[in-house]
């Protein structure tokens, strides 16, 4: 074994060891912290593409289910397109409170 594997072997040792003490239960809820924030953020841009997606097919002829279906598929290749690995279920989400939200304004 050469020196350099030697070193890194020692440091994962090390890194492991930090990860299951106190010093790691700290890096672990700063992440979990982060990683909830960016999801929110992930979850708002993606309501917005929905609510503008929505507005533009809702005078659209076609069943409601076609288009709720129609916007559910832009939004996948959207959410991939800019970098956001979104579930089924925030995809449905995202849909549902564009169509609520559209549906609760005023019409000009």
């Amino acid at each position: 074994m050469n020196a350099i594997t030697r070193f890194f072997k020692k440091l994962a040792a090390a890194f492991s060891g930090f990860m299951a003490g106190p010093g790691g239960k700290i890096v672990q809820d700063a992440l979990a912290g982060i990683l909830q924030e960016v999801g929110s953020v992930a979850a708002g841009i993606l309501l917005e593409e929905a609510k503008t997606r929505v507005g533009l097919i809702d005078h659209v002829d076609g069943a409601p289910g076609d288009k709720a279906a129609h916007v559910q598929d832009y939004m996948k290749a959207y959410a991939a397109r800019v970098g956001i690995e979104a579930s089924q279920s925030l995809i449905n989400y995202t849909v549902e409170t564009a169509v609520r939200s559209l549906r609760k304004q005023p019409e000009v």
